[in-house]
């Protein structure tokens, strides 16, 4: 597939299914205003708008997204994430095209478990410990 410059591409990373392998190459490969990455509760850095925003529920998204002002939405090539919704292009005057990646769904489950296994470990783990080694504890582990 080509890339049209003026199109608006949407990915939506559903967990456990290649997603952080387009994330990484997304976030490498466009300028910081021209992508929106939405997780919840990640903090993503709003250059333009020279502030850090945790996505907490879907209206923090509808209000920031409504807060663009018409230049920074023209910039936008790229809104990717978990918290990524059918209908979000509505908000830009572009045209769309959503991408998502699958994966075999026992594969899927199997993956999920190990990963929720592995963090529920290291909570665990770090619940022994003191607060400040907590601390250092997790956010060692922590994939961001």
């Amino acid at each position: 597939m080509k890339m049209k410059k003026d199109d608006l591409y949407v990915f939506l990373h559903l967990p456990k299914c290649a997603g952080d392998t387009v994330r990484f190459h997304i976030e490498n490969s466009f300028r910081k205003d021209e992508v929106i990455p939405l997780y919840l509760h990640d903090i993503y850095y709003n250059i333009k708008l020279n502030k850090k925003l945790r996505f907490t529920d879907f209206e923090k998204i509808v209000s920031y997204l409504k807060s663009l002002n018409k230049e920074q939405k023209a910039k936008i090539k790229v809104i990717h994430g978990h918290a990524v919704f059918y209908g979000i292009h509505k908000f830009f005057n572009k045209k769309v095209r959503y991408i998502t990646t699958i994966r075999d769904p026992v594969s899927r489950t199997v993956s999920l478990y190990n990963f929720r296994k592995t963090q529920h470990n290291i909570l665990s783990k770090s619940n022994k410990l003191n607060y400040s080694e907590k601390r250092k504890y997790i956010n060692k582990a922590s994939p961001v």
